[in-house]
């Protein structure tokens, strides 16, 4: 499954659960994925800011932090359904794709820990290891994920349907 059709499965299936998605349209998607939190990411870390007064603190969320979260917010149910699917593929419960979730929700209560601190705490250098420590704890869990993901399908039918076309 090239570039397009996957980017068509991906739209198309958006919000299905069902069935099951072979490992071109799982990585097609994670592609995308990428490129999208990188660009952002880039933005948000070559953008002029100010954070020496919480007025301009939060100036640089709204414009920098809440696209990246409205992106998220956006993609979560789009990966659920896709990483549903590809879990299918492999014969597994979908019930798989929460794990990440918690580890999210972690990654949420740490930032308002780190906020708490930058303003109200000891210093803005702590909030800083408090947010990269959670950082590395997200990517060490989407790397394993990712790994997990990437397993070869059961071969032929199995009980979530059909084998996806390559």
């Amino acid at each position: 499954m090239g570039f397009v059709a996957a980017a068509k499965s991906c739209i198309l299936n958006s919000y299905k659960y069902s069935g099951r998605a072979s490992r071109s349209e799982f990585w097609w998607w994670f592609l995308i994925f990428i490129v999208l939190v990188v660009v952002l990411g880039l933005i948000m870390t070559f953008s002029p800011r100010d954070w020496d007064d919480a007025s301009a603190f939060w100036t640089a969320a709204f414009i920098l932090f809440y696209p990246m979260a409205f992106l998220l917010i956006l993609w979560i149910p789009i990966a659920l359904a896709v990483g549903s699917r590809r879990l299918h593929d492999m014969d597994r419960s979908a019930r798989w794709c929460l794990l990440p979730l918690g580890l999210i929700g972690f990654g949420v209560l740490f930032f308002f820990f780190a906020l708490n601190l930058a303003f109200g705490g000891p210093s803005l250098e702590t909030a800083a290891n408090v947010m990269g420590i959670c950082g590395l704890a997200s990517f060490a869990a989407a790397i394993g994920s990712t790994a997990f993901l990437s397993a070869a399908g059961s071969p032929g039918t199995n009980r979530f349907g059909d084998a996806p076309s390559v």
